[in-house]
């Protein structure tokens, strides 16, 4: 569980595509959310991301953002998660990262995922693509330096590889310390 004051989410997505015309895939994720309040407190709860089928509610960013502010709580930023939503949805990524309060993000999840040609499915099986490097870049030089996960839960290799991946996170904190932007790896 989290200090005191920062939430974490987790969550699974279920898609759904659409038939032509409209080619819609649209994302039902089960969330977990950990408040990190005094006592240990856990609470699920599902909410479709962007879909017809609720246009009513908020997009993702807008409800973490309502969120965060009315349990005055941080937020664990997974940059690979908006870039598989921005896909599967069409949104621009740095739209939803421009919307994040840089002062509730207390850490950043990076992963890699398997692109599926009308579809990304977030696998965390993988090498970050430079896509996602850039995202995380920008949030970075906004956000400061705070601590930086990279995730590979599936066909793990070598610990070298992984290894490099964190390092790589490493080196983008170090630039924006130093006042410089780092290159993003192809």
């Amino acid at each position: 569980m989290s200090p005191t004051g920062t939430i974490e989410f987790n969550f699974l997505h279920r898609f759904v595509a659409s038939d032509e015309p409209e080619r819609k895939v649209t994302s039902f994720p089960t969330f977990l959310v950990g408040t990190g309040l005094t006592h240990r407190t856990m609470l699920g709860f599902l909410y479709s991301t962007n879909s017809t089928l609720a246009p009513r509610y908020p997009n993702e960013w807008e409800f973490f953002g309502r969120l965060m502010e009315q349990a005055d709580c941080g937020m664990l930023l997974d940059v690979n998660n908006v870039y598989v939503s921005a896909f599967n949805h069409g949104f621009d990524p740095k739209r939803y990262l421009d919307a994040i309060d840089p002062s509730r993000v207390t850490q950043y999840h990076l992963a890699g995922h398997t692109n599926k040609g009308t579809h990304i499915v977030d696998t965390h099986n993988d090498h970050a693509i430079p896509e996602v490097w850039e995202l995380y870049r920008h949030s970075v030089a906004r956000t400061g330096n705070v601590s930086t996960l990279f995730e590979w839960d599936g066909d793990i290799p070598a610990f070298e590889v992984v290894h490099a991946e964190a390092l790589q996170a490493r080196r983008f904190r170090s630039d924006r310390k130093e006042g410089r932007l780092a290159a993003v790896a192809s």
